[in-house]
């Protein structure tokens, strides 16, 4: 087992640092900070890092869970029945979406657009939008270049499901379903759409182990949001889309694991 430091010093390009940040992430309900807790004490991991471009991660326990249509997390779909997942590592998801000024970082003339009503989509702290599957796999692979303690990448499709399912399972008010979830992860699965490493394709019906999607296709998997064919289901919503796509409805935010998980490409 690899063994870090309880709290991370992340030292990124221009000598600006990063680190552990402490629980701070969305409002974490008892038991699944419980859970971090125990799989923090577990690896020898924090609960939560943070990186020099302001960017924060939560870990997530490893767990098993029935991916695909369940009615806590969307009506039932022909090809999506549920299978077993195992995550045999945790891993860590961003806190938040990646925003514009972290992706100028990468590509400085960056444009998120306006929305249908003109409104700008471009501030700083507003999440990127209008990003291919292929920018953002180029951003997360400047930013290993730039970084080196963390492999940073999309999350898969089961890691997203997963923490979607736990902000289904854990909302508890109004306030709790805006912001966060019950790892602490904020706004994942609305209002926005986001990438995930997978090629899309149909769920196998056998027991995965930190599947990564389909081993053929072109199409890469979108979750969450109000693109047309999710707009019923929102928070767990899956789509197809072409990796040079862009959209004003689509971002993203990235994941990485421990440093020996086997999806940690």
């Amino acid at each position: 087992m690899v063994v870090v430091p309880r709290c991370l010093v992340v030292s990124l390009f221009l000598g600006l640092l990063g680190g552990c940040t402490g629980e701070v992430g969305a409002p974490t309900p008892p038991a699944f900070l419980d859970a971090q807790r125990a799989e923090a004490e577990r690896t020898g991991f924090p609960v939560e890092v943070s990186n020099a471009l302001g960017m924060r991660f939560r870990l997530i326990p490893a767990s098993q869970f029935p991916m695909g249509a369940t009615l806590s997390c969307e009506p039932a779909r022909e090809g999506d029945e549920p299978h077993a997942v195992r995550f045999v590592t945790p891993y860590y998801l961003q806190v938040g979406h990646v925003t514009n000024a972290q992706f100028r970082r990468f590509r400085p003339t960056h444009d998120s657009g306006v929305d249908a009503t003109g409104a700008s989509l471009d501030g700083d702290g507003l999440p990127v939008r209008r990003v291919s599957y292929d920018d953002a796999v180029a951003f997360a692979t400047w930013l290993r270049e730039q970084d080196t303690t963390w492999r940073y990448r999309l999350p898969t499709e089961a890691e997203w499901e997963y923490v979607a399912r736990g902000r289904a399972e854990a909302a508890e008010g109004a306030d709790q379903a805006r912001h966060g979830n019950g790892w602490g992860i904020e706004r994942v699965g609305r209002p926005l759409a986001e990438w995930c490493h997978d090629r899309f394709g149909p769920y196998p019906t056998w027991p995965q182990d930190n599947p990564q999607g389909a081993t053929f296709g072109d199409a890469r998997v979108v979750r969450g949001g109000r693109l047309p064919e999710t707009e019923d289901r929102p928070i767990c919503g899956r789509a197809a889309r072409s990796p040079e796509s862009t959209s004003s409805e689509i971002t993203f935010r990235l994941a990485f694991g421990l440093g020996y998980a086997r999806h940690d490409y």
